[in-house]
């Protein structure tokens, strides 16, 4: 998504790699989880499973002894992000028409499940002005409420303005950013901006972990051409 990093996970704090320990040595009760669903602009579906002792930035529990997450009857495969070395069990899965995606966790004596909702696209339906604005005047964003949860996050970039980045906003349907600023050579004050609202529904594991949380994510994207304008 261009220069905007949407999407920040945990992060193993001030370590170069994460500590690991091996799933079969621990028991179920003493594992922090943590499942996201997540469908992207595309209409791609993923899905994403972390296992930690500890918490969020705890030690990584590596799956070993025949253990495995699946989503939807999909293996998830093992997965470690280059730039935070966050490490997951990741699958593309198949766009559920109910919405509801079962994590499953798989060992040699149980199988532990956690269902987690994706909630519905909040899909962009407008931008005011639509095509200029000049510096310091306001800009509202507008999605479809229809099936709305609590919040929503909104990003706006583009190279003739400032990137905006607003985090749980009312999901209400209407945003009003108060005062857009430029960012351009002054001979090429227009450009193409991409605007992203982007949903998420949280829930809960299991209760037969020790803690963690679930994260549905859907996001709409829409790019428009767009001027800003200094005012003279």
């Amino acid at each position: 998504m261009k220069n905007l990093l949407l999407f920040v996970p945990m992060l193993c704090v001030f370590m170069l790699s994460c500590s690991v320990t091996d799933s079969e040595n621990i028991k179920t009760s003493g594992i922090w989880a943590h499942y996201v669903i997540e469908e992207d602009e595309s209409g791609t579906v993923t899905a994403l499973a972390a296992l930690r002792v500890g918490g969020s930035t705890g030690t990584v529990v590596d799956l070993t002894g025949g253990e495995y997450i699946e989503c939807n009857d999909s293996y998830m495969e093992e997965y470690v992000e280059l730039i935070t070395n966050m490490h997951w069990s990741r699958a593309v899965v198949d766009f559920d028409s109910d919405y509801m995606y079962d994590f499953t966790f798989v060992r040699t004596d149980e199988e532990v499940s956690t269902e987690v909702e994706l909630p519905a696209v909040p899909e962009i339906s407008g931008l005011e002005p639509s095509d200029t604005v000049y510096e310091g005047e306001s800009l509202t964003i507008y999605w479809d409420a229809t099936l709305s949860e609590d919040t929503v996050d909104i990003f706006v970039e583009g190279t003739c303005i400032e990137n905006i980045a607003l985090y749980d906003v009312a999901d209400d349907g209407e945003y009003t950013v108060a005062s857009v600023n430029p960012d351009y050579d002054v001979n090429i004050p227009d450009c193409e901006i991409d605007v992203y609202v982007r949903r998420i529904l949280l829930g809960q594991v299991n209760s037969a972990f020790q803690g963690g949380y679930t994260e549905g994510r859907s996001i709409s994207h829409d790019t428009l051409s767009f001027q800003v304008l200094l005012i003279d």
